[in-house]
């Protein structure tokens, strides 16, 4: 397993990091992180929607499209969505147009790649420190009025994720997987 850390705010970069890392491998483990923003739309700042979308829409893309080249039939991928991309939650405008892109995006390159398993990962409402932020920010919604105590552990969508990336997978019927042990 190769290890490779990049910006996804500088995709020109990735080639060059991805290629001389990487052999050929069944499994690839994107992790990149995620920006969130807290603002209804007619309040929100342009250039920081944009931002959302290019963290975690774009740079999802660029890391699919440097690594595909070095993923073995098989492979599998999971891009880590959020349930935000089929729910209405007030200021969350750029969050979940972003996971909905990323969402499809999946869809897409599992339509165009069969030998490869592209999965959309949703990890459910997991205590973090953007649920911190969530509970900090302005705009109220069910998330943000959701107890700490409420939201499963980091472990449990980690787990399940896991999972993924180990042993015979099942054949799914979806795109879109909910995360949970």
């Amino acid at each position: 397993r190769a290890t490779l850390e990049a910006i996804v705010a500088a995709p020109e970069e990735f080639p060059r990091q991805v290629d001389p890392r990487l052999g050929l491998y069944r499994t690839f483990q994107a992790i990149w992180g995620s920006t969130h923003l807290d603002d209804r739309v007619e309040d929100s700042d342009p250039a920081a929607w944009a931002h959302c979308i290019m963290v975690n829409l774009v740079g999802g893309y660029h890391v699919l499209r440097a690594a595909l080249p070095h993923l073995a039939r098989g492979g599998v991928i999971a891009n880590l969505s959020s349930g935000a991309a089929a729910a209405e939650h007030a200021g969350w405008s750029a969050y979940a147009a972003s996971k909905a892109g990323l969402e499809r995006l999946s869809a897409t390159l599992a339509a165009e790649r069969p030998d490869l398993v592209a999965l959309a990962v949703r990890p459910g409402v997991t205590a973090t420190g953007m649920q911190d932020a969530i509970k900090a920010s302005r705009v109220d919604n069910a998330i943000r009025q959701m107890p700490k105590e409420e939201m499963q552990p980091v472990a449990v969508p980690a787990a399940a994720i896991a999972r993924l990336f180990t042993g015979t997978l099942p054949a799914f019927a979806e795109r879109i997987v909910e995360a949970r042990v």
